[in-house]
């Protein structure tokens, strides 16, 4: 009888339009699903590597720019099949399917295609600082754009005077920043940055690291750059005042961009 009862529950259940509901086990593991980084190289038609383009996943809404030698990176993606989009002025949009299934640990070539029938522009005169190292002319933009606080830019001009073991020595001198020990490395010490600006005004949120443009750290450690190869560091605390090329990754403290001397 107890046998026959409980079939009649099932096809009750099945037949009233009732599905099993969702085991908590099932919704943590879809929670927890591991992201990967896309790493690629905006190129021309003869191979040449693409500086300035803009990179993005349809459906996201954050994007990534190519540095001078073409590269860009894109964290936090699914793992599966995604469809990635590059424009740049002069070039087609470019429309590139890319299956991610694992941190990428070397540059994947992706072509543009030079645009057609583009005419003579009108002449525009335009007045600006000389800028030899092509990675500093975001650096020098954003400044010159007066959308961000003067505070938050260092040249290694003028931390010069610095006495700075680690890079993160040059980050004290920078209003809104914290550095933090986190311990030791063999001899040295490691520091944590910490800025303010974070989800409701949070004073100790950790921002993420980019080098030359390219995702380096989540963590707001820096000391693993050399002070010797950096020739400036901006800090925009919070997602607000974060530049939209670093958007994304699901940071909401905001980004420490430092940006390396030319060879």
């Amino acid at each position: 009888m107890n046998r026959r009862w409980a079939c009649l529950r099932r096809h009750v259940v099945w037949l009233c339009g009732f599905a099993p509901a969702t085991t908590p086990a099932t919704a943590l593991v879809a929670q927890g699903a591991p992201t990967f980084l896309l790493m690629g190289c905006a190129l021309d038609p003869l191979g040449a590597p693409i500086g300035g383009a803009r990179a993005w996943i349809e459906g996201r809404a954050d994007t990534a720019e190519s540095d001078p030698l073409g590269r860009f990176a894109i964290p936090g993606l699914p793992s599966g099949r995604h469809l990635l989009r590059l424009r740049k002025i002069g070039f087609r949009l470019a429309l590139h399917p890319v299956q991610v299934h694992q941190n990428d640990g070397a540059c994947r070539p992706f072509p543009m295609q030079a645009a057609e029938g583009i005419g003579e522009l009108d002449t525009i005169n335009v007045r600006g600082r000389r800028v030899d190292q092509a990675n500093l002319r975001g650096f020098y933009a954003r400044i010159d754009s007066k959308m961000y606080p003067v505070n938050s830019f260092l040249t290694a001009e003028q931390a010069e005077n610095v006495s700075a073991s680690q890079t993160s020595d040059w980050l004290r001198l920078m209003q809104g920043v914290r550095v933090l020990s986190s311990g030791r490395r063999g001899d040295a010490v490691q520091n944590q940055i910490r800025v303010r600006g974070g989800p409701g005004g949070t004073r100790d949120c950790v921002p993420f690291v980019y080098v030359d443009g390219l995702l380096f750290d989540r963590q707001g450690r820096v000391d693993d750059i050399s002070p010797s190869a950096v020739a400036a560091i901006e800090v925009h605390g919070g997602l607000a005042r974060t530049p939209p090329e670093f958007q994304g990754g699901n940071n909401q403290c905001g980004v420490v961009l430092v940006w390396t001397r030319t060879r």
